[in-house]
């Protein structure tokens, strides 16, 4: 009996501290105190809640599509001695009615309050919306590299929102649902394509051309800087016969740029369709195009939308 009494007393002391903790989370950020550094260059925002601080080390975002703020990094200070905390790079510490932030480069700046709530939860929630953003089209790409999910779609979401200011950790709650959602539905959709064009690709040379057309009519039709499913899939097929490079441009006829451009790199396969019977004035048509490059502006325009926009994304200034 000692030993059960022994363990439901450790769960019992679990369960309070879990509690705690819990409601300590819940509470902050719903009576918090902003302050800002008062130096317009190294902007931070400090959030002062229940004796735990946040600071925000500020920057912003510079792209074409948009600008935004953007957090660089938060730290969490705990209050160590009386009107002082310290975290992992950041300390705090009030002298009379101020709060003196010291920096990770041990600067000392001062700090005025925020009274409008709406104008830093506005801050704070548009740079944590678009971060999250950036990182989702990071995720995307990186799980499906024949498509180019931009992440300059955060700015464009953003814009769209109705509600913009209010409490930031309610905000970063409701954000990453509507995330996870987004991806989820990308995630179905670019399988479908991903497995389409597998199956192309590793049957190429043995289903039939009817299947071929069907299987490349599911596929988005598009330049590289969006999606490259279709261009990759006929670049397959065509190695496996280049008798079908032309009967899919007699299927495809308004879209021969970006089939010429899904094989003009290989010039080994550019001599197979040469020798190619019948076709003629198709082939033809091809072999004009190619030699006079005329595929090539889109090449270039298809890759530097791509390159110009990891570029972009990257260039993060702090103010």
């Amino acid at each position: 009996m000692g030993v059960i009494s022994a363990t439901l007393h450790k769960m019992k002391t679990a369960i309070i501290f879990i509690f705690t903790i819990s409601i300590c989370f819940h509470l902050f950020g719903q009576n918090s105190t902003f302050y800002k550094t008062t130096k317009k260059q190294g902007r931070y925002y400090i959030e002062i809640a229940n004796e735990i601080v946040k600071v925000y080390k500020m920057g912003m975002y510079l792209d074409k599509g948009g600008t935004g703020p953007a957090i660089l990094h938060i730290d969490t200070l705990n209050k160590k001695i009386e009107n002082e905390f310290s975290g992992k790079y950041f300390s705090l510490k009030r002298e009379d009615s101020k709060y003196i932030l010291k920096t990770e480069k041990g600067k000392k700046l001062n700090t005025e309050i925020i009274n409008d709530l709406k104008s830093i939860y506005f801050t704070l929630n548009n740079a944590y919306y678009l971060k999250s953003y950036f990182d989702l089209s990071e995720r995307i790409n990186k799980k499906f590299p024949l498509y180019h999910y931009t992440f300059r779609n955060g700015y464009y979401a953003w814009n769209k929102l109705t509600e913009r200011n209010y409490n930031h950790e309610t905000f970063k709650k409701t954000t990453a649902n509507e995330v996870m959602l987004l991806y989820d539905s990308i995630f179905k959709y670019q399988t479908t394509l991903t497995n389409t064009t597998n199956f192309l690709i590793k049957n190429s040379n043995q289903i039939d051309y009817n299947t071929i057309r069907d299987s490349l009519r599911i596929l988005p039709i598009e330049y590289s800087s969006n999606s490259w499913y279709f261009g990759s899939a006929v670049y397959q097929i065509s190695k496996a016969n280049p008798q079908n490079f032309y009967k899919i441009l007699e299927d495809f006829p308004t879209n021969k740029t970006i089939i010429y451009f899904a094989v003009d790199e290989d010039k080994k396969l550019i001599e197979q369709l040469k020798q190619v019977s019948g076709h003629e004035n198709l082939k033809k048509e091809f072999i004009k195009e190619y030699r006079f490059g005329k595929t090539m502006p889109y090449k270039i325009i298809g890759g530097y939308a791509v390159l110009g926009g990891l570029l972009t994304w990257l260039l993060l200034s702090q103010k």
